[in-house]
């Protein structure tokens, strides 16, 4: 039997000199040092007697190709109730979420999972790896019991993630260019026209928006050169994918960095000459015929 029993009273019995004692133990030893569920070396001298009990659950969404772990749990310890609310708050604050929000072994019994998973034949998941921030993170204490549940999301949707940027987001849209077509009136009968291709496409016009989030634990409030490196590496890559026509040109450019709370937002609008993604001899050109 594990040595710290589940239930223990002791009560004094009045006018007879006794103290009776009753107690309940069980075989589980989940909690003895070097289980794979407490992360405190040695729990008796650390303090830190508490583990987490928990399930993930994958999702795989094959239209966006973003997967979606989720974990969630209790975190459970032994002995009276104080000592319980303190071990599983030295277990969550220490250990489990290391004060970074779901960062770090959170994020690692998740990711254990996730990876185990990545490129099998059953789920067909590709992809980057799960950011490092969680899109959801709940812990609630318990009332009476000294244990507290918690859960988390994350997933590897394609984003820019690091120490100093908490989360970031972006957008394109693209007008593609379409042949330009004339009216004429005729030479020959009044009131007749002819609608003549000239052989000119419009200008495309690319729109890229964006948005990162600094991450205010890492004194990044004041303004400094990382984000705005970051933005300009992001807009500098998308331009290189989706820019691939001729004569570039910058329609407008709008860059914001709050003073609040150290966050960027990035407007670029650009226009090129192509013949954009109508293919030669489609329906649509060839109705002038």
């Amino acid at each position: 039997f594990y040595e710290i029993p589940i239930t223990f009273n002791s009560q004094e019995v009045s006018g007879s000199k006794k103290i009776t004692f009753s107690a309940t133990y069980d075989n589980n030893n989940i909690l003895k040092s070097g289980s794979d569920f407490v992360y405190a070396g040695n729990p008796s001298a650390s303090g830190k007697l508490a583990y987490y009990e928990y399930n993930v659950g994958i999702n795989y969404d094959e239209t966006t190709e973003v997967a979606t772990a989720s974990i969630q749990g209790s975190v459970q310890s032994r002995g009276n109730l104080q000592e319980k609310i303190n071990n599983v708050n030295k277990f969550i604050d220490d250990e489990l979420c290391t004060g970074d929000n779901g960062t770090g072994k959170l994020r690692d019994l998740t990711n254990a999972i996730y990876t185990g998973l990545t490129g099998s034949d059953f789920l067909g998941i590709s992809g980057h790896p799960l950011n490092l921030y969680p899109n959801s993170l709940s812990i609630v204490s318990g009332k009476d019991n000294g244990s507290a549940s918690i859960s988390a999301s994350y997933d590897n949707s394609d984003k820019i993630q690091t120490a100093e940027i908490r989360d970031s987001s972006y957008n394109i849209n693209v007008k593609v260019p379409i042949p330009i077509y004339k009216p004429r009136a005729s030479v020959n009968e009044d009131g007749a026209y002819g609608i003549y291709k000239t052989n000119v496409y419009g200008r495309e016009e690319v729109n890229i928006n964006g948005a990162f989030v600094a991450d205010h634990r890492q004194g990044v409030m004041t303004k400094n050169t990382t984000i705005e490196n970051s933005g300009v590496a992001l807009v500098a890559s998308l331009k290189t994918a989706f820019l691939t026509g001729a004569e570039k040109r910058i329609e407008t450019e709008s860059v914001n960095r709050a003073e609040a709370n150290g966050g960027l937002n990035f407007t670029y609008a650009f226009s090129e000459n192509t013949k954009g993604i109508i293919p030669s001899g489609s329906t649509f050109k060839s109705s002038e015929e």
